[in-house]
């Protein structure tokens, strides 16, 4: 039981304490003094008595209602503290690579240039593919054309978002100007409520390439850039053949539910 653990060979106060915030931290909701003790192997009291010093410092908080603890205000404010502070591209690189590593697709992180009206593309983990696509870096681009834009202008509060309408240009690599405003703010919504958006060949006069985004937040929920993928359309076709189904009574191929 870890009432009766033996606490002479446990780790030193610090090391308990770390790890009560720890599960704090990953527990994604409340938790009880019960669950930290069997988790960490220590008797109750001593968990009871490293909550208390946590809840003095607002690290941890206590629900009378449900006898349970989860993460302080300070906690919190702390947390949110080192992310703001730590660059976006240093954050994002470990999950590019992931990204990348899964899906073998060149992987683009955007951040929103809050003066401009505008984003740019400040890191790229490219494909491992010998035919690939490399984006031009930190050069000012559009954020109603193209899927790593929209989905953060889609994530804009009203106001900025009609000043960038207002002031939209033809798309760079076709030509091709935007269609209303009504139809093309309910788009906009539709990309804020999915979470993502694709695009093809509107932002880079690359042939054949279709991109796929999705918007990033800070710690206070403003939307700060986007993840986006490219790739060749024959890349695309081959997935979707992979998936192909026949469907009666032409045997024509059948569209993945994940691309509809």
């Amino acid at each position: 039981m870890a009432g009766n653990a033996d606490t002479t060979k446990s780790p030193g106060t610090v090391a308990r304490t770390i790890a009560i915030l720890r599960i704090l931290a990953t527990s994604g909701g409340e938790t009880s003094i019960s669950d930290i003790a069997d988790e960490l192997d220590l008797p109750r009291t001593t968990v009871h008595r490293l909550l208390q010093l946590l809840r003095e410092q607002d690290m941890a908080e206590w629900n009378p209602d449900t006898r349970r603890y989860s993460a302080g205000g300070e906690f919190h404010r702390l947390s949110s503290t080192l992310v703001s502070r730590r660059p976006i591209n240093e954050a994002a690189r470990p999950i590019m690579r992931e990204v990348v590593d899964g899906c073998s697709e060149s992987c683009m992180l955007g951040v929103l240039l809050p003066s401009r009206r505008e984003m740019t593309i400040v890191e790229q983990v490219e494909s491992p593919h010998p035919l690939r696509f490399h984006i031009p870096l930190n050069t000012p681009l559009p954020l109603e054309w193209g899927c790593s834009g929209r989905v953060i202008l889609a994530n804009m509060d009203e106001k900025e978002i009609d000043a960038v309408l207002d002031a939209s240009k033809p798309a760079p690599a076709t030509g091709k100007k935007l269609p209303g405003k009504k139809s093309f703010k309910a788009k906009l919504g539709q990309i804020k409520k999915e979470g993502f958006d694709s695009t093809f060949g509107e932002k880079f006069p690359i042939p054949e390439v279709l991109g796929m985004a999705a918007p990033i937040f800070d710690g206070a929920g403003s939307v700060v850039g986007s993840l986006s993928l490219t790739t060749g359309c024959m890349s695309v076709l081959s997935v979707m053949r992979s998936y192909a189904l026949p469907a009666k009574p032409r045997n024509r191929i059948a569209t993945p539910r994940w691309m509809m």
